[in-house]
């Protein structure tokens, strides 16, 4: 016998969230403005969920992203995030950002393990497009022994040409010492990579994980 679809275990995540929040199939179908049917067909691993029945569930039970981790590793199978730029859209002429400067967190900070934080960047519109359905998406496993946890992507707000925007990304820090570095990339929602070029713009965060080092006043809390 095999092991279990991709799309099974998203959709026992999904189960044991509105489970453990004590709600039945029927009151989650009309919170989350979905058919009971397609619900249950769903947390069955039958249908594949759509990004705005995860974000619902994220938001209304609290998964702290691993249902996002699960998703998208379950996409992965098809394409990975963010998707090479094959489309025709992409890149789109005009579609220009710049680094600001890190507003929390600079790179080579030193954390100890296990440590919440957030990581915010300042970048700005500098093109003539303006920014609207964009996400920061991580490259690469969202999660791993060595490397900092946080979810696959997040929500950029809206901003105008000249605008200038602060992305943040919640973090837990590994819990094996030594140095990482997680990049994230500007994507649609279906992951479609905006700026192909890696120069264009790759948001990198390198921390050391030192289990000697003491919390950085207000940045965040152990576990």
């Amino acid at each position: 016998m095999g092991g279990k679809s991709n799309w099974t275990v998203v959709g026992e995540i999904m189960r044991s969230l509105r489970a453990g929040a004590g709600m039945s199939l029927t009151d989650a179908s009309q919170v989350l403005r979905v058919s009971k049917g397609h619900l249950s067909h769903v947390e069955c691993g039958r249908d594949r969920p759509g990004v705005g029945l995860i974000e619902r569930y994220e938001e209304v039970f609290g998964a702290d992203g691993l249902l996002w981790s699960a998703y998208i590793a379950a996409r992965t199978n098809r394409r990975a995030l963010p998707r090479p730029a094959t489309d025709s859209r992409y890149p789109v002429p005009g579609d220009a950002v710049r680094f600001v400067r890190d507003v929390t967190v600079p790179d080579g900070t030193v954390l100890p393990p296990d440590f919440t934080f957030r990581k915010v960047w300042r970048v700005g519109n500098v093109g003539s497009v303006p920014w609207r359905g964009r996400w920061l998406a991580r490259v690469g496993s969202p999660f791993g022994h060595g490397i900092p946890w946080s979810p696959s992507r997040v929500r950029i707000d809206d901003t105008d040409q000249g605008g200038v925007v602060d992305i943040e990304v919640p973090l837990r820090t590994q819990c094996m010492g030594g140095t990482a570095q997680v990049r994230w990339k500007i994507v649609d929602e279906d992951g479609w990579d905006f700026f192909p070029d890696p120069g264009k713009l790759g948001l990198l965060l390198t921390i050391i994980v030192d289990e000697e080092a003491p919390p950085p006043t207000g940045s965040g809390e152990r576990r």
